[in-house]
């Protein structure tokens, strides 16, 4: 599960601005409670945003499913362990998911989002500094 964790967090990372190389993006295990992480340290658009946090469910969940209904047979072999692991980033896709809803029920499109972590800040794009 762990390494799902953490390829899902991977997946997050390589959408934001910049990519999974920028000097702002963090990826990590927090270990006493073996839980990873995607950290970014800047400012965000709020569709940049849910773009990063539908990313993981959408490429390693749906993406896979899509491709089992559609070739199921000829992956016969290869389908249950791709379930399984559809499965399990759906699982750990679900605060995501909560987030996205809680984000686009909140905030209108001209808003930049930036997360500590732990909060979330945002200000109007109309204002002149992206800077929060």
């Amino acid at each position: 599960m762990l390494v799902i964790l953490v390829l899902h967090e991977l997946v997050h990372a390589s959408f934001f601005p910049g990519g999974l190389f920028s000097q702002k993006s963090y990826v990590g295990i927090s270990f006493p409670h073996l839980v990873a992480f995607a950290y970014y340290d800047g400012v965000v658009t709020r569709n940049r945003y849910l773009l990063v946090l539908l990313a993981p469910f959408t490429i390693l969940t749906v993406i896979p499913l899509l491709l089992i209904s559609v070739f199921g047979p000829s992956l016969s072999w290869f389908s249950k362990p791709l379930i399984q692991f559809a499965y399990l980033n759906g699982l750990a896709s679900v605060y995501d998911l909560y987030s996205t809803f809680k984000i686009l029920k909140t905030f209108k499109r001209n808003v930049y989002l930036r997360s500590t972590g732990k909060q979330l800040f945002w200000k109007e794009k109309n204002q002149t500094s992206p800077s929060i």
